[in-house]
């Protein structure tokens, strides 16, 4: 039985998580047009953990290997790794294919959308505190839920049947006791194992204890939670308890962060906006998905009534 639980772990921490197949496109255009600026290439690979995340992990193991530091910075992987060789990591991508079941595919692609959602929020929030936590803040938004996605990798129906069972809140709590996986663990193993630096992974365990020295990494951590509670708070239509600095959640991490009244009024006007502008984005999405996918099923009604008229015809012939 111990055999099996570790067998079962080796296999999540080799998934190769596929990428949002919109934004490789995008990606990959933009690095074709050798004349596109970093940051905005930068902007369109933040929408996507698995991009995001093999960007990283090349460069880093070029870093590794001509000697020098580690990054948690993907423009400078980026610049490290050329173009070209940008390039080749983002064709090579096409090769890992989405989940071919629609219903896996969904919750996939909602995990894609929360991750870019706590990103986003997280990079509105630390530019309030300073520019040293801005791009780790947006990176660890983006990794915070990995595990999820892993985990409905490997488990798929699985998966889901708890999950449709389960509340928001007690879904960490209920994957674990089916399945024996503390999806926050299986979040920092796997991102040490793509070689992600402690600095940021330590940033996103809860547990981890941080000196004085270490404040920015205090900071990160509470902005990336931060971050998650508002987006949380939206989708329960109970943003109203995060409006006012002073009186929101006594256990919140927004309470430690180090903004005024004022910024913090800012804030919360700015992430309002952002997750109402993204709320209409993906139900907009969604309906030209459905419309699109009526059309074909019309046009193949079509089809096929089209070829029952010429049978009957060539029957009514003989």
């Amino acid at each position: 039985m111990l055999l099996a639980k570790k067998s079962k772990t080796q296999d999540i921490m080799s998934i190769s998580i596929p990428p949002d197949e919109v934004i490789l496109t995008k990606a990959y255009k933009l690095v074709v047009d050798k004349e596109i600026r970093i940051v905005d290439l930068v902007n369109v690979i933040l929408k996507d953990p698995a991009i995001t995340l093999k960007i990283l992990k090349t460069g880093n193991q070029s870093a590794t290997l001509n000697g020098q530091q580690e990054t948690i910075s993907l423009s400078s992987a980026i610049t490290r790794l050329g173009f070209d060789s940008l390039k080749s990591i983002l064709f090579g991508l096409q090769a890992i294919k989405n989940p071919k079941d629609n219903l896996i595919l969904k919750s996939l692609n909602n995990y894609r959308y929360e991750a870019v959602r706590i990103s986003d929020v997280s990079n509105i929030i630390a530019k309030y505190i300073g520019n040293k936590v801005k791009e780790p803040s947006r990176l660890g938004g983006l990794f915070l839920n990995i595990g999820y996605i892993l985990l409905l990798l490997n488990f798929k129906e699985d998966f889901l049947t708890v999950e449709k069972e389960t509340s928001q809140a007690l879904l960490k709590y209920e994957l674990e006791k089916k399945f024996n996986y503390d999806v926050e663990k299986i979040t920092l193993k796997y991102l040490r194992r793509n070689l992600i630096p402690d600095n940021l992974v330590e940033t996103l365990n809860r547990d981890a204890v941080f000196t004085p020295q270490e404040k920015n990494l205090y900071l990160i951590r509470a902005i990336t939670q931060g971050a998650k509670e508002l987006i949380n708070a939206f989708d329960r239509d109970k943003l109203n308890q995060y409006k006012i600095a002073g009186v929101m959640p006594a256990k919140s991490y927004l309470r430690t962060l180090p903004f005024t009244q004022n910024e913090y009024g800012l804030i919360y006007n700015e992430v309002i906006e952002y997750l109402v502008e993204r709320k209409f984005e993906k139900k907009n999405l969604e309906s030209q998905a459905k419309n699109s996918k009526n059309n074909i099923n019309e046009s193949n009604d079509n089809k096929s009534e089209n070829i029952d008229s010429q049978n009957i015809e060539t029957q009514d012939n003989n």
